[in-house]
């Protein structure tokens, strides 16, 4: 994790999400329109904050390599509008 423990459950985590989307967009690549995150099907927290930060759940899939081979985690994907 990152952070301060002490403001774990504060509910600051989908609005931080939310924000440096906002950011990446406005400052970064204004095209940037679509938004990938992968958590593992067992992090229930993390799921919870990407989908009250607006991502929906696209696909279950299986990890074919890397530290992660052969858990699961689901693929969240948030859309927004280019202006």
């Amino acid at each position: 994790g990152i952070g301060n423990k002490k403001y774990l459950g504060k509910g600051f985590a989908a609005l931080t999400l939310e924000n440096f989307i906002l950011f990446y967009q406005r400052d970064i690549d204004s095209l940037a329109d679509t938004f990938f995150i992968d958590p593992s099907k067992d992090n229930v927290r993390a799921q919870h904050v990407y989908k009250k930060a607006g991502f929906e759940l696209a696909n279950p899939y299986s990890v074919t390599n890397g530290a992660f081979k052969n858990e699961i985690n689901y693929l969240m994907v948030k859309k927004l509008l280019i202006s």
